[in-house]
């Protein structure tokens, strides 16, 4: 193709020609299939007439996704990083740079940052420098959002971990979080989704920036912004991360009206921000604070989170189960017995107890699932295979048996329910985490003898299993063994099938 196109003057013609096309996809194709690429990457070290229009053609080249790989084996991205970082080139021909770049690490992540030879390129020099663009006051907009667009790519693909633990080694996030403020749009935009990916496991940064009441202020309108869905969740979503420990952070998001903001976006939002929103609700809903799980209660969340284990996604459904069974934690404390005063013969009518807790219960009061009809929903998703959907479940269905008050209640409610068949099937199927969270729940339930009588020997086969299979880690094998030898006791507690 070098050879076909022949003197320098045919070449800037022809690559000016690519560059102002509007090709099909099937032709765009076809000219990387028959070698339009190698030359158009030489011609971007000749002079700036040659740059810019071996650019042009390279970022329409860019439109068919098949190209990228011809073009990152010619050794183009070294080049072009050369030339986005370097300021001694024109702004028009860094935005070009930083544009096919953009490109490049859309949806494929770091797959194609390679030298002419094929071998990965230091990562760590290039995200410097990406975040260095940021920190210059030089740096045009569009510059900026094309080079935040590419970070993006690079963090959010499969193989992005390493990326994220460089940029927060780098201190990507403090590079970042100003951005948010006073920034166009579009590279608050590319910012916010950023910082969701990188504040991952928690970010002090992100907590310091939020403890200032206005900025604060801003990522709660960010949440009620409707108009703008993507930043809706990657706000919910940096909310998420950081950490439930922080009771300083909790009140102030109480105090600015976050909550609300946050059950919303779980009603009506996006996929995405309603998978977010859960997680950022789970702060609230710590059995620690039952006053700031009270406020998500009467705030009507309660009915929404049910909702999700029918309607949400897998993620959605399992961070839902979670935060239910944070709330029905509580409900052992909060529902009173009746007391009986004065003589029974003028006593008016009891109060129906509930089915599990000692007293009178409902939703708004005492957080109880059986109430609020969450309980047919999370029996079935124990049957789940995807994630840790199970693991929620168990975390939320073993509430009806924490507390020995309202054991033989409970127990006698998960077996009416048929919840203890699908828990029992975890053992041969669940992951390490989830197989530990169904072993738990059964050490519990076979202190009652009729469990023991209707599940002892079903259970007894996957405990055997577990127990003397080596690939298990020695603690859930240990615990194994020990509800092995609990069925080897009568126990004494009784319930009333």
């Amino acid at each position: 193709m070098d050879d076909v196109l022949g003197s320098a003057e045919s070449k800037l013609k022809m690559a000016k020609a690519l560059a102002s096309m509007k090709l099909t996809d099937q032709n765009i194709k076809l000219l990387g299939d028959k070698g339009a690429i190698p030359p158009l990457v030489k011609m971007i070290s000749g002079n700036l007439e040659s740059k810019a229009s071996a650019l042009g053609a390279l970022l329409n080249l860019l439109i068919n996704n098949t190209n990228k790989k011809c073009m990152a084996n010619t050794g183009v991205v070294p080049l072009i990083m050369e030339h986005l970082f370097s300021s001694k080139f024109p702004s028009t021909i860094r935005e070009a740079s930083a544009i096919i770049l953009e490109r490049v690490m859309s949806d494929d992540g770091i797959q194609f940052l390679v030298d002419g030879n094929g071998a990965r390129l230091e990562l760590e020099p290039i995200i410097q420098n990406l975040l260095a663009l940021q920190q210059n006051p030089s740096t045009s907009f569009s510059i900026r959002s094309h080079v935040l667009n590419a970070l993006l790519g690079m963090v959010s693909a499969p193989d992005g971990q390493i990326v994220r633990t460089i940029a927060r080694e780098g201190n990507a996030i403090s590079i970042l979080i100003p951005l948010v403020e006073g920034s166009h749009p579009k590279v608050c935009i590319s910012v916010m989704k950023l910082l969701c990916y990188l504040s991952e496991g928690g970010s002090q940064e992100v907590s310091r920036f939020l403890s200032n009441k206005n900025k604060l202020q801003l990522f709660v309108s960010f949440l009620e912004d409707d108009s703008k869905a993507d930043v809706q969740a990657a706000t919910a979503g940096i909310l998420a991360n950081l950490p439930v420990s922080d009771s300083k952070l909790t009140a102030a998001l109480i105090e600015s009206e976050a909550l609300p903001a946050i059950i919303k976006v779980i009603k009506s939002g996006t996929s995405d921000a309603k998978e977010n929103a859960v997680g950022a609700l789970l702060r609230f809903t710590d059995p620690s604070s039952v006053g700031t799980q009270h406020t998500v209660v009467q705030l009507g969340a309660y009915p929404i989170l049910v909702n999700l284990l029918h309607s949400g996604t897998m993620l959605a459904k399992s961070k839902a189960a979670f935060a239910i069974g944070n709330l029905s934690l509580s409900s052992p404390h909060l529902s009173v017995a009746p007391v009986v005063n004065g003589c029974l013969c003028f006593m008016s009518a009891k109060p129906p107890v509930c089915r599990v807790h000692r007293g009178p219960c409902d939703v708004k009061t005492t957080f109880c699932l059986v109430k609020a009809d969450a309980l047919s929903a999370l029996v079935k998703l124990l049957q789940e295979r995807e994630g840790n959907i199970a693991g929620a479940a168990i975390h939320a269905l073993a509430t009806l048996v924490s507390d020995d008050d309202i054991l033989s209640k409970g127990a006698n409610v998960l077996h009416e329910e048929k919840a203890i068949d699908p828990v029992i099937e975890i053992l041969s199927w669940g992951t390490a985490e989830t197989i530990e969270e169904a072993v738990r729940l059964l050490e519990k339930l076979f202190n009652i003898s009729e469990i023991v009588e209707a599940y002892a020997s079903k259970a007894r086969i996957h405990l055997v299993d577990l127990a003397t299979q080596t690939h298990w880690g020695g603690s859930l094998r240990k615990k194994a063994a020990n509800v092995l030898a609990q069925l080897e006791v009568t126990p004494e507690i009784s319930s009333y099938f």
